[in-house]
């Protein structure tokens, strides 16, 4: 039963996200830790983390990580399964359409009106991301007494050297994760 409705909660977030997979993160969060309670806030913070770190696409990565602290390697297959199943088939049908009507003022009004969409569902990811890394329980609540001014500090670090050093982000992750091993015995 577990696998049939961890299929289904990764089809759901395939079906009603669009704009990529940083789009797809706050329905995950809705179906993984809020609707179903598999995992905490706080897991899901850290898979967030480590999908930085794992290459490839970021929702399979996801989804990947959740089915498998779930249920296992079966676990896995099938919420990387529910997640790519509607994408084929939509991929399938949407080529085919777009490649005849592209230049179509409905179509072109249909995708304008996606991209807002895309940016607000990205936005509430990096939010509620953000927002767990500052002021994290440990549950992953948040908590306002709890306030981490070493995530901040990183953080704003991270976004200069990203804005203003042009570095790559990879080395950026790469240097992240070593301020965590680093400081996490001092601030935990």
């Amino acid at each position: 039963m577990i696998y049939l409705l961890l299929y289904f909660e990764f089809f759901k977030v395939a079906i009603f996200t669009f704009g990529g997979g940083y789009a797809s993160l706050p329905l995950i969060y809705d179906a993984v830790v809020q609707n179903n309670a598999w995992i905490t806030a706080q897991q899901y913070a850290d898979i967030i983390a480590l999908e930085g770190i794992a290459p490839g696409p970021m929702a399979i990565n996801v989804a990947t990580f959740v089915g498998t602290l779930i249920a296992g390697v079966p676990g896995s297959i099938i919420a990387t399964l529910g997640l790519c199943t509607p994408a084929m088939f939509i991929c399938i049908v949407v080529a085919r359409f777009y490649l005849k009507y592209k230049n179509q003022n409905l179509v072109q009004s249909f995708l304008s009106s996606l991209r807002p969409t895309a940016i607000g569902l990205i936005a509430a990811a990096a939010i509620t991301l953000f927002l767990t890394g500052i002021f994290n329980n440990g549950d992953g609540s948040i908590v306002i007494e709890n306030f981490n001014i070493w995530s901040v500090f990183i953080c704003a670090g991270g976004l200069y050297l990203l804005r203003k050093g042009r570095i790559n982000e990879l080395w950026l992750i790469v240097m992240g994760f070593g301020l965590g091993v680093i400081l996490y015995p001092f601030v935990s």
